[in-house]
């Protein structure tokens, strides 16, 4: 449901533009069900007034937005003065869009979110491109449908906007020049496994395994990645994100040849720039391990051992970590059918259909798109 208002100068005829053409990247995943469509306009303009009222209406700031209205609210905060009234004075210098998704633990169902937007021309000093902007509204409406941020393989070297644009999912935390008119392969899958299409065993495969130490006990929250060998396409998912407490983790790849690694999570990105569930300050699981550089060596250690992935197949991978460089261990394949799942043929393995109905989305805010 889009504001009535603009987004700085731009008009409201724009601004709801910008919003569908970011819509329609997220719709246009064919491996997905997901169908965002524009509803009723809100009422009125949303301003620093009347925010409050609409995004938290059963008490204040620490309160779920509403249900029972049946909107999902894409607020246009025109002069940042929603921001500031939200955050604390200052912070629309620094935040240029935000977003909640809410998914009640124990059900995994999709209740309500929404999506607030600066439309200041200028956010710390950065000029608030077209590009900037359409890229933000694409990246909140990620979160809006459930999806959390991504690192990939960036690492502290390249954090900050070092490797090509085409090179940082739409999910990365910061703005670094990626395409406006398309998603990451990242994020297609990511959105897939959220919301599997009938065709997901005809185009993707999986790997899924657990993270432990030779003890047994399970690292939570560190970036787990693999790299199509022939593509150098990556794809990353962070262990444990469903907090099972497993060290769980699971990646739909399509076909091909795939070097298996895991590394830290970016220091500075924690709270709601957090990478994963176990981010959310310095002090969080993420955090714990030190610096990560660990490269799946299967059972011959100080090797890279390749694992390929087939379409329709899951690979599970049992990794033991002792934090030396390699992961120790053997792996299994296993021929995953439609009927193996109960999902009628849109659900690779049973760990997308666990996925699906863990409410694994436990924290209820996600953002901001910081400008670096």
């Amino acid at each position: 449901n889009f504001d009535v208002g603009t987004l700085g100068a731009r008009s409201n005829s724009e601004s709801n533009d910008m919003v569908l053409q970011s819509m329609a990247l997220w719709n246009n995943v064919m491996t997905a069900t997901i169908n965002l469509t524009q509803g009723n306009n809100l009422a009125s303009d949303i301003d620093q007034t009347s925010y409050q009222d609409l995004l938290f209406p059963a008490g204040g700031l620490n309160s779920h937005p509403s249900v029972s209205d049946g909107q999902i609210p894409v607020v246009y905060d025109t002069d940042g003065q929603v921001i500031d009234n939200f955050f604390g004075g200052g912070q629309s210098n620094a935040i240029v869009g935000v977003a909640t998704s809410i998914f009640p633990i124990g059900t995994g169902g999709y209740i309500t979110g929404y999506v607030l937007i600066n439309g200041k021309n200028s956010v710390g000093g950065v000029e608030i491109t077209n590009e900037l902007l359409s890229h933000t509204i694409t990246h909140e409406i990620g979160h809006l449908i459930g999806i959390d941020h991504s690192q990939l393989n960036i690492n502290d070297s390249n954090k900050n906007c070092g490797l090509n644009g085409n090179q940082y999912p739409v999910m990365y935390p910061t703005f670094c020049n990626q395409p406006t008119n398309a998603l990451h392969l990242d994020d297609a899958a990511a959105v897939t496994a959220l919301y599997p299409e009938q065709n997901v065993v005809a185009t993707f495969g999986e790997i899924n395994g657990t993270l432990v130490d030779p003890l047994g006990n399970h690292w939570a929250g560190v970036n787990i990645f693999v790299t199509n060998t022939q593509t150098g396409d990556v794809y990353s998912v962070v262990s444990d994100y469903l907090k099972q407490g497993t060290g769980f983790f699971s990646m739909l790849l399509p076909a091909g040849t795939y070097t298996l690694q895991a590394s830290d999570i970016i220091a500075q990105f924690t709270g709601i720039s957090s990478v994963g569930p176990y981010a959310t300050n310095a002090a969080d699981t993420s955090f714990i391990y030190g610096t990560i550089t660990i490269t799946y060596a299967g059972s011959t250690p100080g090797s890279n051992q390749l694992l390929t992935v087939t379409t329709g197949e899951a690979i599970t991978v049992s990794l033991v970590s002792d934090n030396s460089g390699t992961f120790t261990t053997g792996n299994t394949m296993t021929v995953v059918t439609a009927a193996a799942t109960g999902g009628g043929g849109g659900i690779v393995s049973p760990a997308i259909l666990l996925l699906m109905l863990a409410g694994l989305y436990r924290r209820t805010f996600y953002g901001p798109e910081l400008v670096k």
